[in-house]
């Protein structure tokens, strides 16, 4: 059982493991990358938990090994083989889960975003505050009002021109 301070590995991945799934569907077009990303994320966590220092909420810390190793594996997978067309049509919802249609429909819109753009507003959905989008993805709290206005306004229009 590993351990950094008063959170064990398995405590750890029973707090977020949820919040680790929807980044790792805002970031994929299928269940199998999703599943594949959840691995490495859970992974950069075990790995990293030693050396976990207190400086920031564990929330934040996690987050951050999550978005950052979000982004790596989109550009990793992007950078292996072209953006499939098919994707676009297919669900992305664990096995097991039962989601709504237009929680889906979001997570799909969500996909077709920026890696930066994912980050803000897969952060904000996760419900923290700006400042915290702010800490955890390093750019300024204006910077964040102003991304999540027109991530926003982007969604909105993937929605109205389904």
């Amino acid at each position: 059982m590993e351990q950094s301070g008063d959170f064990t590995f398995e405590d750890v991945l029973a707090m977020n493991s949820a919040r680790i799934w929807r980044i790792s569907k805002g970031y994929t077009h299928s269940v199998a990358d999703a599943e594949d990303l959840y691995q490495e994320i859970v992974i950069h966590i075990w790995k990293g938990l030693q050396s976990y220092q207190a400086r920031s909420a564990m929330s934040t810390w996690i987050y951050r090994i999550a978005i950052n190793t979000a982004i790596n594996y989109s550009i990793n997978k992007k950078s292996t083989q072209a953006h499939l067309q098919l994707y676009d049509d297919i669900a992305i919802v664990h096995p097991g889960e039962n989601e709504n249609p237009r929680a889906t429909m979001l997570y799909r819109y969500i996909s077709k975003l920026n890696e930066a753009d994912r980050s803000v507003i897969t952060l904000y959905l996760e419900d923290f505050s700006n400042g915290e989008i702010a800490e955890i993805l390093g750019i300024s709290e204006n910077y964040v009002a102003v991304k999540l206005s027109r991530i926003r306004d982007k969604l909105t229009q993937y929605f109205l021109n389904k």
